[in-house]
């Protein structure tokens, strides 16, 4: 895997010349720790220092390892859009063609949102979950004038789903709306969650 060349498209926010670090290197860093169970950069950090032999294999770290300070800086002068494009289309091509796969798209509440005096958390979340790979494919927060069927809708659009079977809580699959936002070719399966 030539990271290089996967990070290429993403704009480089700081000034040329002035760089130790590889944008790539940092995006691939950080996506390493995360996926390790890293909560923040400063355990992004620990794991990489603990892990930089390995790093090192596809990885130069001329430098060494970036600063947990760094990480963050250059993540937070990232284009958001830009990286979730990017780390999209390299899933795409992780999981392959999405035909002939059980699709799970669920609805959940972000923990430690709930505003005193609200029933409900303040941050909805639907993610597109592939079954037999065990990798999330996509997740967007719900807009507050929105619905869930709308986000579902826009976390698919992109998604080559053709033949695949589609599993959902009954509530946004029994309106209408859902499915007439699917092609013909497109199956899914609504089931009624126990309450």
């Amino acid at each position: 895997m030539d990271v290089e060349e996967l990070f290429f498209e993403i704009d480089d926010p700081r000034q040329a010349g002035k760089c130790y670090h590889e944008l790539s290197e940092i995006i691939m860093i950080v996506l390493c720790g995360y996926l390790s169970d890293g909560e923040g950069f400063e355990e992004v950090y620990d794991y990489a220092v603990d892990k930089e032999e390995v790093l090192r294999e596809f990885l130069a770290l001329p430098f060494g390892i970036p600063s947990h300070d760094r990480l963050n800086r250059v993540f937070r002068l990232l284009d958001p859009t830009q990286l979730e494009g990017i780390l999209t289309n390299w899933g795409k091509q992780i999981v392959g063609l999405l035909a002939q796969k059980q699709l799970i798209v669920d609805g959940k509440q972000l923990r430690g949102t709930i505003k005193a005096g609200t029933k409900q958390a303040s941050v909805p979340l639907v993610s597109i979950w592939a079954e037999n790979q065990r990798v999330c494919l996509a997740q967007s927060q719900v807009g507050e004038k929105s619905n869930e069927i709308k986000a579902i809708l826009e976390l698919l659009e992109p998604m080559d789903i053709a033949g695949s079977i589609i599993t959902i809580d009954a509530g946004p699959a029994d309106k209408p709306a859902f499915g007439s936002g699917l092609s013909a070719s497109d199956h899914y399966f609504a089931h009624r969650e126990a309450s």
